[in-house]
């Protein structure tokens, strides 16, 4: 009898410990803005990065061309940045805002 409300307990246990390989294989470029909308004109590069299609050199890119030109003026001046194309746009853009 026990041995049976031990191995009952170790298995409850098992149960409740997260997996490991689940958060490892999480990756950060995938998860979605916390909260509402990403502002291309104030965003950090983390935040940036916050964004499925902004990787560390496209997030890099956004704030030098930001730095040079100012801040942006409407959505689709992110095209003028080098390495965003219409395509990268259109995926992007619902998660961003000036």
């Amino acid at each position: 009898e026990y041995l049976k409300e031990k191995s009952r307990l170790q298995d409850e246990e098992l149960k409740e410990e997260p997996s490991i390989k689940n958060d490892a294989s999480i990756n950060k470029n995938e998860i979605p803005p916390v909260s509402g909308k990403v502002s291309i004109n104030s965003a950090t590069k983390e935040e940036l990065m916050t964004v499925k299609g902004i990787g560390e050199v496209k997030a890099n890119k956004i704030i030098e061309y930001r730095n040079t030109n100012g801040k942006f003026n409407s959505l689709e001046e992110l095209t003028n940045v080098s390495g965003i194309g219409t395509k990268t746009f259109e995926k992007i853009k619902e998660y961003l805002t000036l």
